[in-house]
């Protein structure tokens, strides 16, 4: 096998991580942020998508990757990684707008 490193950037004691990457846990080597996730340049972590959002998208590099739940549908769930995530409002209630999360 051949080992195939990246260039990296130091910011002090730190390597800095390519956008759509964080570090992996309890390292400080850099990895694909997993669906559900994203990083923006110069991040060390993957950020969940918030509650009432879902993405299926890996190593993504922004966070309006993460996707609204449809009007009607909700999500508490941080980080979900698709749209089963969103529930339908119980039987009685609704909500009209997207992204929902309660």
């Amino acid at each position: 096998c051949t080992l195939q490193c990246k260039p990296f950037f130091s910011r002090g004691a730190a390597a800095v991580c390519a956008a759509g990457e964080g570090y992996l846990p309890g390292t400080t080597i850099c990895g694909q942020c997993p669906a559900g996730t994203w990083s923006g340049s110069g991040d060390m972590v993957c950020h969940k998508c918030d509650s009432g959002k879902w993405s299926s998208q890996e190593a993504a590099s922004a966070e309006d990757v993460c996707q609204p739940c449809l009007p009607g549908r909700w999500s508490n769930q941080l980080g979900a990684i698709d749209q089963d995530a969103c529930q339908a409002c119980p039987p009685g209630h609704w909500r009209d707008r997207t992204a929902a999360n309660s």
